[in-house]
């Protein structure tokens, strides 16, 4: 589903008639907190980058920006809308399909591993060689004991109408998620807004290869929130003159692809998409649509890493060594 707009907009009366909802979901996702107790992964480091948004705070990209910095390392996700089930090592033979377009975007980076619930990570431990675990998302859930929780805060978004679901997009409150993160981690902001005393680092969003600004374009994508895809063209100087909204995740028909390239055509116009839409675009079409990849970078790099090899150290025997740091 999309992610409702007035989320990202003063207080208004739609959210208003939904806050008695949100003094149900708060209570019922505590409980998790009390009656689970986390489960240790022997032998491993868990980092866990979550947020306290619903979807849009850039995690996958962020997961991808720590994995330069580390060996020995892997992604463990759910693969939010694949169509398999179940513990599963993703491979180059599964689709999109089977594993989702975010685990497909990791797995060009690391080995990713899948799971239904958490405990199958646990029972699936000796499949894992690896002996850092990345966690994409996974902040709101106790089941996994992390070793270290990084809380990714967009600059853009920061935390919307700051109400919990679903009167706002928060899925637990600011305080709560402060108090389990290790670092905060800031992208695209030259503050420190969340408050608290949590050591904090700040993250920029970069584009590898940037299209022609002289041309004028058709622009989609289905991301949670899809405004700041268009907020990001615009940044770009690119001429957007028709912009194609879709829901988080969605899985393109070829018709639906048809249309667009027949909509643009009508127009003259390029097509742009995201990193994300691309890999779910039946490879016949890629002919006639351009992306945008999308990379994090920081001028903290160098920071980032002591404060992860610090925590490491600490924490376990592990050892982690630079991976192609600059």
């Amino acid at each position: 589903m999309k992610t409702p707009k007035f989320y990202y907009k003063k207080v208004g009366l739609k959210a208003l008639l939904l806050i008695p909802l949100s003094f149900v979901f708060w209570p019922l996702s505590s409980l998790r907190n009390i009656f689970i107790k986390p489960e240790k992964l022997e032998g491993r480091f868990v980092i866990c980058v979550g947020n306290a948004n619903v979807g849009g705070s850039g995690k996958t990209p962020t997961c991808i920006f720590l994995a330069d910095l580390l060996t020995d390392v892997c992604f463990v996700s759910r693969g939010y809308g694949r169509k398999t089930k179940g513990f599963i090592k993703v491979n180059d033979g599964l689709s999109v399909e089977e594993v989702g377009d975010e685990v497909k975007i990791l797995s060009q980076k690391a080995p990713v591993y899948l799971f239904s619930k958490y405990k199958e990570i646990a029972h699936n431990l000796s499949q894992i060689k690896e002996k850092i675990i990345i966690m994409d998302d996974g902040m709101q859930n106790p089941s996994i004991k992390k070793d270290l929780t990084f809380l990714v805060v967009d600059g853009m978004l920061k935390f919307g109408n700051e109400l919990l679901l679903p009167a706002g997009p928060l899925r637990e409150r600011k305080a709560s998620a402060l108090n389990k993160a290790s670092a905060v981690l800031y992208i695209n902001s030259k503050e420190d807004f969340v408050g608290g005393k949590k050591p904090s680092f700040h993250l920029q969003m970069s584009f590898a290869k940037l299209p022609p600004s002289d041309e004028k374009y058709l622009a989609f994508s289905g991301l949670a929130v899809n405004e700041k895809f268009f907020s990001t063209l615009k940044s770009l100087n690119l001429n957007v003159v028709k912009f194609l909204e879709f829901e988080d995740h969605h899985p393109y028909t070829n018709s639906e692809i048809e249309d667009i390239i027949k909509m643009a055509e009508a127009e003259n116009l390029k097509i742009i998409t995201t990193e994300k839409d691309i890999v779910k675009i039946p490879s016949n079409f890629l002919l006639f649509i351009s992306y945008l990849k999308l990379e994090i970078v920081s001028t903290q790099k160098e920071e980032i890493y002591r404060f992860i090899s610090s925590a490491i150290i600490f924490n376990s025997s592990l050892e982690a060594t630079k991976g192609g740091m600059v």
